[in-house]
């Protein structure tokens, strides 16, 4: 059968978008999955990743992904808030879920070949359940939690590595960490990505030119999020 093959290289890397709660970001890039080999890696990691939609892109159209991890390190579940426009931020929720010891919250901006980009803000939490910052998340940008019970379900394996670096590379790296290389395989799909995180002042221009450096082959036509493809939409 027909595979869809490709690779992604995300860096988090700061292409700041106008909104000073934004301090860093992600930056993408789209191989084909025949170069997973020629790539140095090390690390391996193996995730179950499951997204929950709610018919065929209810919960998209809101702006809402919603993610359920399961993997050696324990389970976790995000409600991410995407969008190409400025973020509806409120200043109080802002600041309470900042404060949360019960789960991670941060806003970045996701920046993708060719340096299109949106903004998110996501809440990540230990468990398979909701917790109150999910439901202050959902509420600071203007929607209703999802009830899981009435959602669909896509399955996704995911393999990731970190990518092994000459001295020479780690020194130039405008990057917070390790970029990683990423699979992931659902149905008859294969999407493979790299990824890293940057913060400012780093320009998010100089994140994808640093990870382009990093794999030699020419990045693949199509451009995109994983996660709308993993979805189908």
């Amino acid at each position: 059968m027909k595979k869809l093959l490709l690779l992604a290289i995300f860096i988090t890397g700061p292409v700041l978008a106008q909104v000073s709660y934004i301090s860093g970001g992600e930056a993408k890039i789209l191989y084909s999955c025949d170069v997973l080999e020629s790539i140095p890696r090390e690390k391996e990691e193996r995730e179950m990743i499951s997204f929950f939609e709610k018919g065929l892109k209810g919960l998209n159209d809101l702006g809402l992904i919603l993610r359920f991890i399961r993997s050696q390190k324990g389970d976790e579940l995000t409600l991410k808030f995407r969008t190409q426009r400025s973020l509806p931020i409120d200043e109080t929720i802002y600041r309470k879920l900042s404060a949360s010891t019960n789960g991670e919250f941060k806003c970045e901006e996701d920046v993708n070949y060719g340096l299109s980009y949106s903004n998110s803000c996501s809440f990540k939490a230990p468990g398979d359940d909701f917790r109150p910052e999910h439901a202050d998340l959902a509420r600071m940008v203007g929607v209703d939690l999802p009830d899981l019970s009435n959602l669909r379900r896509v399955d996704v394996s995911s393999i990731s590595w970190k990518l092994k670096l000459t001295p020479a590379q780690a020194q130039k790296s405008p990057l917070i960490k390790k970029p990683s290389v990423e699979v992931w395989t659902f149905r008859d799909v294969c999407i493979l990505e790299v990824s890293g995180k940057y913060q400012a002042p780093v320009d998010a221009r100089a994140a994808l030119t640093f990870l382009e450096g990093l794999v030699n082959a020419r990045p693949a036509q199509i451009q995109g999020n994983k996660t709308g493809l993993a979805l189908g939409i």
